[in-house]
């Protein structure tokens, strides 16, 4: 039996690694594990085909939120797993130390 599964409402943040015309883009996602010497080092990536009709830039970093879809499929003789995004909403993502740079600024404004 083939898989076939879907997850009507996900979040994935991930790098735009490749655009798709204008149907969508290619996000790719690290897979990170500890190591033994307790170091996170990248193990593998995911690659998500995400479908939408929003702008984006090639190296950007955003957050995807949409229906997920894992197919398997054949190619060539081998079996392969396709994970695609049908997107609800895609934006850039913000790092808290991208938009409030000096964690001291904080304490500015605070009324005590």
């Amino acid at each position: 039996m083939a898989l076939n599964v879907v997850i009507d409402k996900a979040i994935v943040t991930g790098w735009v690694n490749k655009l798709l015309g204008e149907k969508g883009f290619e996000l790719a996602r690290s897979i990170n594990q500890k190591n033994a010497n307790g170091q996170w080092e990248v193990v593998g990536k995911n690659f998500f085909k995400v479908w939408t009709s929003e702008p984006v830039e090639l190296n950007t970093e955003v957050d995807v939120v949409g229906r997920v879809t894992i197919k398997e499929t054949e190619y060539e003789g081998k079996t392969r797993v396709e994970l695609h995004i049908k997107a609800s909403k895609v934006t850039k993502t913000v790092r808290h130390w991208e938009s409030n740079p000096d964690p001291l600024d904080l304490k500015k404004d605070a009324p005590f």
